[in-house]
């Protein structure tokens, strides 16, 4: 919130939602201010904010902010697309 205040940004702070309500509301929305105060280890809201074309503000605390993959839809789309195998090749390596 004064981040938000001390930016000039207009912002609406949200809780309590459904998830389908959550994905609506930030499908609906300019972007995301995401700021964490401690380390964030797999930011799904911010991560869901940029698939729906918002503008999100984040701190260095998330985590996958400068990784190569995070930088734009389509490469966070086809990333993901591929981890389900990436994580059963992990897995059939130690059984």
């Amino acid at each position: 919130v004064k981040f938000a205040e001390d930016s000039g940004l207009q912002y609406e702070l949200v809780k309590g939602l459904q998830y389908h309500e959550l994905l609506i509301k930030l499908s609906t929305s300019k972007g995301l201010i995401f700021r964490p105060v401690g380390v964030d280890t797999c930011p799904r809201i911010v991560i869901e904010a940029k698939i729906l074309d918002c503008e999100v503000v984040m701190n260095s605390k998330v985590q996958h902010r400068d990784e190569e993959w995070f930088q734009d839809k389509e490469t966070m789309i086809r990333y993901l697309r591929e981890r389900p195998a990436v994580f059963w090749k992990e897995i059939e390596k130690h059984v």
